[in-house]
């Protein structure tokens, strides 16, 4: 039996799933959940506890034909700015709801692009992270990256901060 053969006997083709970057997927959000049973959850996360924690930037400078991601482009950054400050904000109230002793064994930015922010901007975003989690035994960073918008700078920046990982979208290997 092929691989596929299994899949399909699995049953893993007989229904429509969402992308592995919506978790909890759409179909699962209801009146019945909000910010106060978020909350519970997150007070319910057990002391010395690992958590991964997700950064969505979702901003890019153009708009992939491709893409289903949830994104919108931007001409300027003053929308992506504003945003990180929201984010920044987010942070400290996620933070304030886990135990004292969560340690974050996985950080990871996606997008949209997370590349698109400056390298002043991204290190505010990091140290914002970094002071208020710990990391937890054998820490991953990863990083989604589009290698047209990823300066040698912006790229120093990640690596002084740790990210061990990388996701680069290749689309085309044609050179024009």
């Amino acid at each position: 039996m092929t691989h596929i053969e299994q899949l399909h006997s699995a049953g893993l083709f007989d229904t429509n799933a969402p992308r592995y970057t919506s978790y909890p997927p759409a179909n699962h959000f209801g009146s019945g959940i909000g910010g106060a049973r978020q909350a519970e959850w997150l007070r319910a996360v057990p002391d010395g506890a690992q958590v991964s924690l997700y950064l969505h930037i979702p901003f890019c400078k153009r708009l992939c034909w491709f893409c289903a991601c949830r994104t919108q482009g931007t001409k300027t950054m003053r929308p992506v700015d504003s945003y990180v400050d929201t984010l920044l904000v987010e942070i400290d109230r996620q933070r304030a709801l886990l135990p004292a002793n969560v340690a974050m064994s996985r950080l990871h930015l996606g997008g949209g692009t997370p590349t698109i922010l400056t390298p002043d901007v991204m290190a505010r975003l990091l140290d914002r992270v970094f002071d208020r989690f710990d990391t937890g035994t054998g820490f991953e960073f990863s990083v989604e990256i589009d290698p047209t918008e990823a300066s040698e700078p912006l790229l120093d920046t990640l690596i002084s901060y740790g990210m061990n990982r990388a996701s680069i979208g290749v689309q085309d290997f044609d050179p024009r």
